[in-house]
C-alpha cells in the first residue's frame, strides 16, 4: 500500500472515530462535516477538527469554516452542521480519498 493510501485512510478513520464525514470538494478541497445540536457539541467540534485535519500533510493552503474563530460559528449553531474546509493537502491523498469514496 502507498503511503498516500496510508495517510488518507488513516484521517478517514480519524474523522469517523469522532463522528465527522468527509469529503473532497471540486477535486482539491479537504471538506470534513459533523452534525451539532448545541454549543457542548460545538465546542467539542471545534476542539477536534484541527486533529483531523492536520493529520494529512499539506503545503500552502488555507483553512476555512463554521469554527469559533469567526462568524462561522453562529452558522454552525443555526444550522446544526459544523463545516471544515482545507485546500493544499497533497493531490494524491485527495486522488486515493477520492478512490475510497468520499
Amino acid at each position: 500500500m502507498n503511503k498516500s493510501r496510508v495517510l488518507a485512510e488513516a484521517l478517514v478513520d480519524k474523522a469517523h472515530l469522532y463522528g465527522w464525514n468527509v469529503a473532497v470538494r471540486r477535486n482539491t478541497i479537504l471538506e470534513i462535516t459533523k452534525r451539532i445540536s448545541g454549543l457542548d457539541e460545538f465546542t467539542t467540534a471545534d476542539m477536534e477538527y484541527g486533529s483531523i485535519l492536520d493529520s494529512v500533510p499539506s503545503g500552502c493552503g488555507s483553512t476555512w469554516g463554521t469554527d469559533g474563530g469567526g462568524i462561522g460559528g453562529m452558522t454552525a449553531l443555526n444550522t446544526g452542521l459544523f463545516v471544515m474546509k482545507k485546500s493544499g493537502v497533497r493531490k494524491l491523498i485527495l486522488k486515493e480519498l477520492i478512490k475510497m469514496g468520499h
